[in-house]
């Protein structure tokens, strides 16, 4: 596997990343430490299960940035407001999606990030032409989420499932508006390069959390055909292998590699728009190298899927046991690079 990508570009814009966190934690501080404890408690939470790898979503205004050259202090404050709204919604998808219980606190926290956010990033636009881009992303990807969620345990066809992902991912349009609002020159290039990843961050999401997403029966555009009650019981009695077993039964089905060969497509338009931009020579973007790392990492598992998911099911246990490593390692790399 190559070194991590996500890693790699953080490396790039370390100091400023972790002085738009700081930036937003002392605002929450001010107000009262309680919001800004239990903030700071779920992003740790999030970065642990992802190895303190840096979430692509965090990194989204950076990569706009290392791509057309944006100024280094103005995309920092866009960022502090953006990095509200991507804590909100990790709040979201942590309460809303899995129903855990809430504490007082962090749901009270949660209103003071969306007000942050939200409104800070409503100020930039006010007046630009993106005003109503913003205005409809946010109104949408409120209205995706709660069909999102009310639909998460029903069978509904794959192209409503993918119309909730692709609404709700929209909130980050809120964050290219801005972005746009603020650049000179590039801003058809912001709006359109954040379109073509709307229904690829839901994929790849789908792709590292399947197992979780399973289990909260939350059913995925991945686990679409996953409502066989044999897998259930075989999951129920399962221990350490139950990811496996799911896992198979992705590969059996055709789920994984049609998904796979989707976000391929997905990913690979979004390197098309790149190229097309590029004032710079490609290499000495760490923006373009993530997304080339990413895009042939699920072009290599789906060419494997593609290759072994039809005989899959025929092979001797210890043959399948190889395919189900190499899967496996495959997206433990795509979970830690978004």
């Amino acid at each position: 596997m190559q070194s991590n990508p996500s890693l790699r570009f953080f490396n790039t814009f370390e100091n400023e990343i972790l002085s738009v966190r700081n930036e937003l934690f002392h605002q929450l501080e001010q107000m009262t430490p309680e919001f800004s404890v239990e903030v700071r408690n779920l992003f740790e939470y999030k970065l642990k299960n992802n190895d303190n790898k840096p979430p692509l979503g965090e990194l989204f205004p950076w990569i706009i940035k290392d791509l057309i050259n944006l100024d280094t202090q103005l995309t920092k404050n866009i960022s502090v407001s953006w990095f509200a709204v991507y804590l909100y919604t990790l709040f979201l998808d942590e309460y809303v999606d899995y129903k855990k219980p809430i504490k007082s606190e962090m749901l009270l926290a949660g209103s003071v990030l969306a007000k942050i956010g939200f409104m800070n990033l409503s100020k930039i636009v006010k007046g630009t032409e993106y005003e109503a881009i913003v205005d409809e992303a946010l109104n949408e990807s409120v209205l995706y989420q709660l069909r999102d969620v009310q639909k998460q345990k029903t069978n509904e066809s794959i192209i409503e499932k993918e119309e909730y992902s692709l609404g709700k991912n929209k909130v980050i349009l809120a964050c290219a508006g801005a972005l746009a609002a603020s650049s000179s020159k590039h801003q058809e290039f912001i709006i359109k390069f954040t379109n073509s990843l709307l229904l690829s961050l839901q994929y790849l999401d789908d792709i590292t959390d399947f197992e979780e997403d399973f289990y909260n029966e939350n059913y995925t555009v991945l686990l679409h055909n996953m409502t066989d009650i044999k897998t259930k019981f075989l999951l129920t009695k399962a221990s350490k292998s139950s990811y496996r077993i799911l896992l198979s039964q992705l590969i059996i089905n055709g789920s994984l590699e049609r998904v796979t060969a989707k976000l391929n497509q997905l990913l690979s338009n979004s390197v098309i728009l790149i190229e097309q931009l590029s004032e710079k020579r490609l290499e000495s973007l760490n923006s373009y190298i993530l997304f080339i790392t990413l895009k042939h990492s699920i072009n290599t598992l789906n060419n494997l899927l593609n290759h072994e998911a039809k005989i899959f099911q025929e092979l001797p246990k210890h043959k399948q046991e190889i395919i189900l490593d190499k899967v496996e390692q495959h997206i433990k790399y795509i979970a830690q690079s978004t």
